[in-house]
């Protein structure tokens, strides 16, 4: 199953729109009116719905641990650089989530091992 991203607040716009040009499956938060969410319902909703949960949020960090303790699974987090802003997010987030999708695709990273239920640090 290809990979799926869901985006909260953090995350550029044009970074949706570029990988979504590329075929690749992005939902932002503003898109089912959930950008005054709790990063814990971001976190649900990107679980129920097979999601890789894309922030700059450092509470996701929190959440993971959280989750880890009681025995929650999550479809995974991608924690992006704080530094990470305005055409250095759009150009270096793109090129990272392009780089796990086609990877993934390839069979060069396992979803389930490596992903699912992890956090990556970009």
């Amino acid at each position: 199953m290809p990979l799926r991203f869901y985006f909260d607040t953090h995350i550029a716009k044009a970074v949706a729109d570029q990988l979504r040009a590329s075929s690749i499956d992005v939902i932002r938060c503003e898109e089912i009116n959930m950008e005054g969410a709790k990063d814990a319902d971001h976190l649900m909703y990107a679980t129920r719905e097979t999601r890789i949960m894309i922030s700059q949020d450092e509470d996701f960090t929190i959440l993971h641990s959280h989750w880890q303790k009681a025995g929650r699974k999550h479809a995974g987090i991608m924690k992006v650089p704080a530094n990470w802003q305005g055409a250095v997010q759009i150009t270096l987030l793109i090129a990272a989530l392009r780089f796990y999708y086609e990877a993934e695709a390839l069979g060069a990273v396992d979803y389930e091992s490596e992903i699912a239920n992890h956090i990556i640090y970009l």
